[in-house]
């Protein structure tokens, strides 16, 4: 018989393969352009890619943005730089690559106040084959409150790490994801002078020996854990996005998120 332990970890696999299936990272065709994450979601008949409105200001060319979607493997998922640089030196590491795809974007959207943004895309399976849209208009009311504990996926820039090509010989970069689970906590808290109806804060506790440093997690979602009910079939879709990470606050050491319905409401014009 399999214990209640085995079941909740596979549950959780679960959750993390379909919140990263639903995260991207956004990068340039400008090497110097900074990634950032995104979450892939249609909300009505439209299509979006939700990020924040720093990552792709870094770019105003929609024809230089490149997405990286879902690699058709399982997730590679670690913990800290020191763990990505220990598996690399013994060799045993095969990282699974998905290429940096030009995508069409018809316009974009964004609120400064906010620091969120959003691309329409469309036909985003035809160039993201592995990439899950999340339905934001199925997911009901979504909010985040103090003491929920949720998920977080994001691609932090230490993660990152320059391979080369044996065949070809071309050097690219692969972003490893992170996820974390983390509790919401009172705004009131830190960090000063957010707005309760905006935005929501998480810890950012970590129990490894290295602190990870969450910069360039700026545009990933936090995601609700679904109830196992003894009624429903449980599956990962169930999850709720809760918000898009827009800021650290490294002195309180929390993660600031916009709270979905505020992005909903950019997505509403």
């Amino acid at each position: 018989m399999v214990d209640r332990l085995t079941i909740a970890e596979e549950l959780l696999n679960a959750l993390d393969e379909y919140t990263g299936a639903c995260t991207v990272v956004i990068v340039s065709s400008d090497p110097k352009v900074p990634h950032g994450p995104g979450v892939a979601v249609k909300y009505g008949d439209k299509q979006y890619i939700l990020t924040v409105a720093h990552v792709v200001r870094n770019e105003p060319d929609n024809q230089k943005i490149r997405i990286l979607g879902k690699a058709d493997a399982p997730f590679q998922l670690l913990k800290s730089k020191k763990e990505l640089d220990n598996t690399i030196a013994k060799g045993t590491h095969r990282p699974k690559f998905s290429s940096a795809t030009p995508i069409t974007i018809v316009s974009r959207l964004s609120h400064d106040g906010d620091d969120v943004a959003a691309l329409e895309v469309v036909n985003l399976h035809s160039f993201l084959p592995h990439t899950t849209l999340h339905n934001l208009s199925s997911q009901g009311n979504a909010l985040a409150t103090v003491d929920q504990v949720v998920t977080i996926f994001g691609f932090p820039g230490m993660l990152a790490k320059q391979y080369e090509h044996r065949t070809t010989g071309q050097r690219s970069w692969a972003a490893f994801p992170h996820v974390t689970m983390q509790t919401v906590k009172d705004l009131s808290t830190a960090p000063k002078s957010k707005d309760p109806t905006i935005h929501f804060i998480t810890d950012f506790d970590y129990a490894e020996h290295e602190q990870l440093d969450p910069h360039g997690m700026s545009g990933c979602g936090a995601w609700s854990i679904p109830d196992a009910s003894k009624t429903e079939i449980w599956t990962a879709d169930k999850t709720q996005l809760l918000g898009i990470q827009v800021a650290y606050d490294r002195q309180a050491n929390v993660l600031v998120f916009v709270r979905i319905d505020r992005v909903v409401h950019l997505l509403n014009g």
